[in-house]
């Protein structure tokens, strides 16, 4: 019986350290394809928020131009008693007049690094390219 028993114990022993450290490999492979994955869209989530403020500002524009036969100067004229509304980045929208693409006015938003020019995250969004 002593073999037997001497066996059993053998047969259940636990992972090795090798073993052990492909698993942690793993998990923390998996973690960085994960991070990386909520980065991106993180990234994606902001440039949609700052297209949908964008729209809102511009109807505001619009409803603006509608009352007083002109256009503003600046945000400010449209925004008289609140705040001028913000990108995601924090950076405030930049009015221009006349805007590209024929339009009347165009607003921007110079993205992440708050800065003309730029690709990626950092790339302008532009209401006249909407």
């Amino acid at each position: 019986m002593k073999p037997q028993a001497l066996n059993r114990r053998r047969n259940r022993r636990g992972m090795t350290l090798v073993e052990i450290m492909v698993v942690i490999a793993i998990v923390i492979t998996l973690m960085g394809a994960l991070a990386f994955g909520v980065y991106n869209s993180f990234q994606t989530a902001q440039s949609d928020v700052t297209r949908v403020t964008m729209t809102r500002v511009a109807q505001k524009v619009e409803i603006y131009y509608l009352r007083k036969k002109k256009l503003p100067a600046d945000l400010a004229e449209v925004f008289p008693d609140e705040p001028e509304p913000l990108d995601a980045w924090n950076n405030a929208f930049i009015l221009r007049t006349p805007g590209a693409n024929g339009k009347k006015f165009d607003l921007i938003s110079y993205g992440a690094d708050g800065t003309e020019g730029g690709t990626g995250t950092n790339e302008d969004i532009k209401w006249s390219d909407s």
